[in-house]
Order: structure tokens, then C-alpha cells, then sequence
């Protein structure tokens, strides 16, 4: 068997790239897609043109704003705001621009006009303080603050307008998007994404098997040769008077053992099975018979402890010469411990 085989490099490499693809994927889904359902199910109503990035609604005096992020993207959020008239003078408050994070870390950003000309944004938290973006920009910030404390109700009516709508709490965020994924998408979309939800799962579940069992097993198979024919086994070498057998984990099962016994054929020969494991190596043994499979043999559990093998079972007794030499050939050929 070829220890350096491309063909199987390449296939593990396209499965892990595939793995991250699809964990950032889901990642995208959970912290952007999903919240994005929500804030749009929030504005009672209102119609999700999806796959439109853009959903806007006008309630009175103020108008609604769900700017979401194209695919994989994160340049999103939310608005508040109030129209003004043309001919405003003096600072007036304007927009309330909302950046939600579903791990609760959200930033809020007041707009403000100048005369209806200039427009800038100042930075509050959720209770409406003015947090510096430079602590040494003190002709902005002693403006911005004097702007925020003679506004300061609209800022607060504000900041209540947004997190009645949108809740804006991390929790009530994801909820709310699953509640708005459910009810206000298509079926085909639910079903499309309940099927890639699984597939994850599965590509995920089969990831980890390859790296906690299947991977580290084929270690086993040395210089073993591939063998067809034989359903349990996938591997087989004689050396000597004896045959090594090695049988791969089967599929999301960490099942793969290893089986030694004498070449020459007698009725009651002895066959020694192993389940290497890195907190404790596993053995049995039993009588091969040609009709016997091993998986579904009456196998016997035994110890083997500094170099001793310690069962009360009678055939192991009998046999006890021959069980430790198999162990002792197994340690030499794999290098069970």
C-alpha cells in the first residue's frame, strides 16, 4: 500500500476547504441572515422583497430602514429616521443608525444635519452618551456633546423607537430572526435551508469522524496489502506463521479493529482481536471458524497487564501460551500498546 497517496491528499484538502466554506457559510447565516429575518418581520406589514438588501417602511413621522449585508458581507443596519424640512437651521438631529451584533455588542450612531447642508454622525451607547471616536479631538467632541444634551430627548425617543421595533437584544435578536425565517419565507426557502442545516451536520459529523478515527487508524495498515473478497477485513499480510488482518472504522463509527492468528489452518485456532484505543487497547479472543464472523463472534474480553494475561475463562486458560504470543507479535507488527 502507497503510505503517500495524492489522490487521497487531495481529497482530504477539497473536504477541508469545503468544511470552512461551509462552517463560514453557516456563520453568516446565524449572526447576519437569520437577525435580518427579524428586523424585517418586526415592521408589521411591511414587505420582504427579498432578495432585496434594502426594506423600508414609513410609520407617521418616521421611517423604518433594514439595510442588510450582500451575501457573506457584514457592511449592515438599521434606521430611524425623521424627515426634516428643507429649510432647517441650527444642528437637528436626523437619523438613528443602528449596528446590530447578535453577541450583544451593538454600536449606535446619531446623524445629524447642519443647516441642512452638512451631514455627520456622532457615536452614542444605548442610553444615549456620546462615546469619542478621538479623545483628542476636542472641538468635535465639545460639539457633540452639546449637540446630544440639547437634543436629548429626540435621542432618547429615538433609541426607544428603534428598540421597540427591533428589541435590539442578542437573544431576542435570533428568535425573533427564527420566527421571521419561519413565517414570513417561502416553503421552498425553509426546506432549502432545514436541507443545508443537515447537510452541515452530516459533512461536519463525517469531518470529525476522518480526523478522531478513520485518519489516525489507517496508521495500522503499514505495508499491509489492500485485500477484496474478504467483506470484513480491508487490509492483510502474512508474515511468517502469522496473518494480520486490519478492518477500517466503518462509516461515523469508531469500530475499526485488528485480528492475529496462526497461518496454519487447525479447527480451534485461536484469533486474537484488537480495539487500539489511546486510553486503553481492548482485546478478545476466539475459536476462528470459517462460518464465524468476527463482528459477530462469541468473543472473549481479556487483561493484558505487564506482559501477563489475566482471564478466568477456560479456553483463555488453556490457551494462554498462544494468546500471549499473538499479543506479543500484534505489539511487534503494529505497535499496540
Amino acid at each position: 500500500m502507497e503510505k503517500n497517496n495524492p489522490s487521497k491528499k487531495l481529497t482530504l484538502l477539497a473536504l477541508v476547504l469545503f468544511v470552512i466554506l461551509t462552517v463560514i457559510n453557516v456563520f453568516w447565516i446565524i449572526t447576519m441572515y437569520i437577525p435580518y429575518c427579524g428586523y424585517s418581520y418586526s415592521l408589521a406589514d411591511v414587505e420582504n422583497n427579498y432578495p432585496t438588501l434594502v426594506t423600508e417602511k414609513q410609520e407617521g413621522e418616521y421611517v423604518f430602514v433594514i439595510s442588510e449585508a450582500p451575501y457573506l458581507g457584514y457592511d449592515d443596519f438599521l434606521k430611524v429616521a425623521i424627515k426634516t424640512g428643507s429649510d432647517a437651521k441650527g444642528f437637528v438631529i436626523s437619523d438613528l443608525f443602528v449596528y446590530p451584533n447578535i453577541w450583544g455588542d451593538y454600536e449606535y450612531f446619531v446623524g445629524c444635519t447642519e443647516n441642512d447642508d452638512y451631514f455627520f454622525m456622532i457615536e452614542i451607547d444605548d442610553l444615549g452618551n456620546f462615546i469619542p471616536n478621538d479623545e483628542n479631538d476636542t472641538e468635535f467632541n465639545n460639539k457633540a456633546q452639546q449637540i446630544l444634551k440639547e437634543n436629548h430627548s429626540d435621542v432618547m425617543q429615538f433609541l426607544k423607537i428603534a428598540k421597540d421595533c427591533w428589541g435590539l437584544e442578542a437573544k431576542h435578536d435570533l428568535v425573533m430572526g427564527i420566527k421571521g425565517l419561519v413565517n414570513g419565507q417561502p416553503f421552498f426557502t425553509l426546506i432549502t435551508t432545514a436541507i443545508f442545516i443537515c447537510f452541515f451536520c452530516l459533512i461536519i459529523s463525517v469531518f470529525i469522524w476522518l480526523l478522531k478515527y478513520k485518519i489516525p487508524f489507517q496508521k495500522y495498515a503499514g505495508e499491509m496489502d489492500a485485500v477484496n473478497g474478504i467483506a470484513e477485513f480491508d487490509f492483510k499480510r502474512i508474515v511468517g506463521d502469522y496473518e494480520f488482518y486490519m478492518s477500517s472504522p466503518r462509516f461515523l463509527r469508531n469500530d475499526g479493529f485488528l485480528m492475529i492468528q496462526k497461518h496454519q489452518f487447525s479447527a480451534d485456532r485461536i484469533s486474537l482481536i484488537i480495539y487500539p484505543r489511546k486510553k486503553e487497547t481492548t482485546y478478545f479472543v476466539f475459536i476462528n471458524d470459517s462460518k464465524c464472523l468476527v463482528r459477530k463472534a462469541d468473543k472473549i474480553k481479556l487483561e493484558y497487564i505487564k506482559g501477563k494475561v489475566i482471564c478466568g475463562d477456560k479456553l483463555v486458560l488453556e490457551n494462554n501460551e498462544k494468546i500471549e504470543d499473538l499479543i506479543i507479535q500484534s505489539s511487534l507488527f503494529w505497535g499496540v500498546k
